[in-house]
């Protein structure tokens, strides 16, 4: 299988947590940025609280990332040393950095990930101890590895985790847009033109993972994800078996604590009522469905979401996906998922567990024999 990366690294930070002074600097571009022309796929900022609260106010800031890359020389920490080598950076942003690394005193070509998260802010803490927390319980969401998995130095963390081979779901979904896959019939993505592995139900097998994925993380850890988007998916291979994982778990926020789930997200993926700030729903599940379900309209259509790069939550909030031309009808059975998932009203999305039983029955009720196998497979199983 032959995937063209057209942004080769993980996604650092986040851009929620960029400096709001950086955010200011660049505000002014915002505009020209959203304006030019028809609104294309792009990768798009988080926020945090602050930032989504003054995003919902009027603030001027960009939406579109943009990451700065470097050549300058980096050692790993000394207890590493011995044991992994850099072999290149993937990516890099305002608050870190991200390797793939060799695995030394090995027979097989073993690589790791291994991300320099800078400062020591509590939500820096926070996302490494999520992320020890799901080790080992299950390949769909990012975990820790190694012995030890983190070290603490004077300006930051670093962090083990296993190398995703292939790229971000963000990197298909462009693929899509510069090629025959969105010029089909019914405003439905053509994955098929994409050459093998890819077709609908195969897509449709990694979304499932996706939503497995947090799933995992909801049962595990309790705490919700808050910013799921196709950058924060990545994607595994070998020959044509692929799985996906959530990743990024830097804005994840604990239900239980008052507060702590306020507004947070990046636009485009973030709930209705979290725009409007309600405290009670924001603190639900339903909130990271609703970012599925974001992610399951670009995956399915060939048009993106009418609230996509939504500025200040006016397009989210009056979204109605019952009146969505961009969805076909009379609807299938994945656009009524869709419809659903994207119901405006919180209460009536269905949970996790429903969205997962779903999914496996749709890709069941199709021909494809080899994205029907991927719902029953375990990454390992599928390579």
């Amino acid at each position: 299988m032959h995937i063209v990366l057209l942004f080769a690294f993980i996604p650092l930070l986040n851009a929620a947590r960029l400096d709001l002074k950086d955010l200011l600097r660049s505000s002014r571009r915002c505009h020209q940025e959203e304006t030019a022309g028809d609104m294309k796929l792009q990768r798009l900022r988080a926020f945090n609280e602050t930032g989504l609260r003054m995003l919902r106010e009027g603030a001027d800031f960009p939406l579109v990332t943009s990451f700065v890359e470097t050549d300058t020389a980096t050692e790993l920490p000394l207890e590493w040393r011995s044991r992994l080598k850099i072999a290149r950076k993937l990516g890099e942003g305002s608050f870190g950095k991200v390797y793939k690394c060799k695995v030394l005193c090995t027979n097989t070509k073993s690589y790791v990930t291994v991300k320099f998260i800078e400062g020591k802010s509590s939500m820096v803490k926070r996302e490494i101890k999520l992320l020890k927390e799901m080790s080992g319980v299950s390949d769909f969401c990012a975990s820790a590895i190694g012995s030890p998995s983190s070290i603490e130095t004077a300006t930051g963390y670093w962090i083990m985790m296993p190398l995703m081979n292939s790229g971000e779901l963000q990197d298909l979904l462009l693929q899509c847009e510069a090629s025959a896959c969105r010029n089909c019939s019914g405003s439905r993505n053509c994955w098929s033109k994409l050459g093998a592995p890819y077709t609908t139900p195969y897509m449709l097998a990694l979304f499932l993972d996706v939503v497995r994925g947090v799933r995992a993380f909801h049962e595990k850890t309790g705490y919700l994800h808050a910013d799921l988007k196709p950058e924060n998916v990545m994607i595994n291979c070998q020959a044509d078996g692929c799985f996906a994982a959530v990743i990024d778990l830097g804005l994840a926020c604990d239900p239980r604590k008052p507060r702590q789930c306020g507004r947070r997200g990046t636009p485009g993926y973030v709930a209705p009522e979290v725009w409007n700030d309600d405290p009670h729903s924001g603190r639900l599940p339903s909130r990271d469905v609703w970012a599925l379900g974001a992610i399951l309209y670009e995956v399915v259509y060939s048009h993106l979401p009418p609230f996509y790069a939504d500025r200040n939550g006016s397009k989210a909030t009056a979204y109605n996906p019952h009146h969505d031309p961009n969805i076909p009808q009379p609807p299938k059975a994945i656009d009524e998922l869709v419809i659903q998932m994207l119901e405006p009203d919180f209460e009536r999305r269905p949970n996790i567990t429903a969205i997962e039983a779903r999914l496996e029955a749709i890709i069941y009720d199709t021909t494809d024999w080899r994205a029907r196998n991927m719902v029953s497979e375990s990454p390992s199983e599928r390579g």
